[in-house]
């Protein structure tokens, strides 16, 4: 296969290449965005100009309703969850029952009798059990406040309910107020006191409901050691952990279950997509007419395409003036030498090597203006030492290869991103005719 026929391509150079016109890239993604975004924006706003709900606002819908009722049904349960383990940790550091190892119990017993048949039958006992739920009903609501914290520590019926108890005997009409607590003299007077309350206020309120007699069996007080009553102190530890794991476990699903997303913001995708889409597909086409445009791209395609030595390569910069092309050819450059003069002094070394004492001629397709520069530029340097003269426009001048001939070599001047394949080969090939000898070439 000929050498002609292989395309070669520099990564670095076709990259920057089609980097250098970043303001059509930049077109091409505008517009890209501009029609895709614009296409699926009108797609959804025309069916609301009609009416139309579309299915993905009908299944939003759905899920924003499902949402917000377990969002809800959620937090309720959080809510109760955090109450009862309120509840149970004030209950817990707050307790008797709880915090006590050793307690005793004090207590009365009272008989319960009817007025009507001096005691309560058996098959009447519904109404000793009515007696009884009343004077539980009355009894601590009907103590004084100041009183029950003096006595208890604190006035909350809650926790003094804990310890204290008002109930009747199975086999008897026998009622028993009972205290339980840590000190015997404490117990006995909060007991007394108590025992009053069921005695005079309780009774009397009890009385014009129901009339009844109440008769202390005892004045003496029972005492009754009890160690370690809370035989289930375990499982309330367990039920408040199960409880602070149970609101873990809600805050959890709380947390990880997200807001549901109308469909509608999804075209910022499209917009995004058709941006990427415009840029890329314009990459595409400059990408393309690289490879095909068949232009000189690089100094190594002339040794590759023609196997002509290279005796100068000098860097060719794309910037024009402005701000983003000078960064790029900053960057295109980085590391590398860009001094003209190196290359100048690196032909003219050659050039005294192989053809000291002769006549050379430099030609090719670059324009007039560069051909002259470049043999001012290298015959300052060569000092006589060869005599260089420019043949240029060698294809369009009739002459040029009489021109050529009063010379004892040639050399090729071509310019990267600006000379054809083509108008090479036709250049090469008159030499050819000519029987000229191409000693080697330089690139601008």
């Amino acid at each position: 296969m000929n050498n002609k026929d292989i395309i070669i391509i520099d990564i670095k150079d076709c990259f920057f290449h089609i980097i250098y016109h970043y303001k059509s890239l930049l077109l091409a993604a505008i517009i890209g965005s501009i029609l895709v975004g614009g296409f699926m924006l009108l797609k959804t706003v025309i069916p609301h100009f009609r009416g139309q709900v579309s299915q993905e606002e009908i299944q939003y819908e759905q899920q924003l309703e499902e949402y917000q009722s377990f969002r809800e049904e959620t937090e309720n349960s959080i809510s109760l969850v955090s109450e009862m383990l309120n509840v149970a940790q004030k209950y817990k550091e707050e307790s008797i029952l709880y915090n006590s190892i050793n307690l005793l119990t004090v207590r009365k017993a009272y008989f319960l009798q009817s007025i009507s048949n001096g005691s309560v039958p058996s098959d009447q006992t519904t109404k000793a059990d009515d007696i009884l739920l009343l004077y539980q009903i009355n009894l601590l609501p009907g103590c004084d406040s100041a009183k029950l914290k003096e006595l208890f520590g604190k006035d909350e019926l809650q926790y003094i309910s804990e310890v204290v108890s008002l109930t009747k005997t199975e086999d008897s009409d026998v009622i028993v107020l009972q205290v339980t607590g840590q000190d015997l003299e404490t117990a006995k007077k909060q007991l007394g006191y108590l025992a009053s309350i069921l005695e005079t206020v309780t009774r009397e309120k009890v009385q014009n409901i129901l009339p009844h007699e109440l008769l202390l069996i005892n004045e003496t007080i029972s005492v009754e050691i009890n160690e370690n009553p809370m035989n289930n102190q375990k499982a309330f530890d367990d039920w408040i952990a199960q409880l602070e794991d149970k609101l873990n476990s809600y805050q959890k699903e709380l947390d990880s279950t997200k807001k549901p997303v109308l469909a509608k913001t999804k075209l910022i995708k499209y917009f995004v997509v058709g941006f990427l889409f415009g840029g890329i597909l314009m990459f595409a086409v400059y990408l393309i007419c690289y490879v095909f445009e068949r232009k000189l791209h690089t100094a190594k395609e002339m040794e590759s395409y023609f196997s002509i030595p290279l005796y100068g390569d000098y860097p060719k910069h794309r910037a024009n003036g402005k701000l983003i092309s000078s960064l790029l050819d900053k960057w295109e450059f980085f590391g590398v030498n860009t001094d003209s003069s190196v290359v100048t002094n690196n032909i003219c070394a050659l050039l005294r090597e192989t053809c000291k004492g002769k006549i050379v001629a430099i030609t090719g397709t670059v324009s007039e203006k560069q051909l002259l520069k470049l043999q001012n530029d290298l015959q300052e340097q060569l000092e006589g030492d060869v005599s260089l003269f420019a043949v240029p426009e060698f294809l369009n001048h009739s002459t040029a290869i009489n021109d050529v001939k009063k010379s004892d070599a040639v050399i090729l001047v071509e310019e990267k991103h600006t000379s054809e394949i083509k108008k090479i080969e036709r250049v090469l090939s008159v030499l050819s005719i000519a029987k000229e000898k191409v000693i080697g070439c330089i690139v601008l």
